[in-house]
């Protein structure tokens, strides 16, 4: 039977190890990171004009590249959003398709908003406020 400092020890080396893996962001998918590090979040003041005159304030970006909502991008926004304070925008960038399906039924399954979607020709761009 193995002590209970054993066990401690083991289990805080395996999470130490997993904690690092995800720093490092190791897991590649066809060349292109996965889970890129955390500066792929920038913090922001940029101001974004919708199509009926609103202003809103960016308060930071989170640029997913390729990635949709199954393939990681969940994962950046999760970790750049809990960096935000309630009623921040998040700019959210990606060339998937889906997201727009799908980004609008995380947020109400989170309780953020979605306040608007831009398509352009690099990138869409969508913009929710936190809970």
């Amino acid at each position: 039977m193995r002590s209970l400092h054993g066990f401690l020890v083991q289990a805080n080396i395996h999470l130490l190890v997993r904690v690092i893996l995800l720093r490092k962001a190791v897991a590649y998918r066809s060349e292109t990171l996965l889970f890129p590090l955390l500066e792929v979040t920038v913090m922001s003041t940029e101001l974004f004009r919708t199509h009926d005159g609103r202003e809103i304030a960016v308060s930071a970006v989170c640029d997913g590249g390729d990635q949709g909502c199954g393939g990681g991008l969940l994962l950046l926004m999760l970790q750049a959003i809990k960096r935000l304070e309630s009623g921040s925008v998040l700019e959210v960038r990606s060339t998937d398709p889906g997201v727009r399906e799908d980004l609008p039924a995380w947020c109400r399954m989170t309780g953020h908003k979605l306040l608007a979607e831009q398509e352009g020709e690099q990138h869409n761009r969508y913009f929710l406020r936190r809970a």
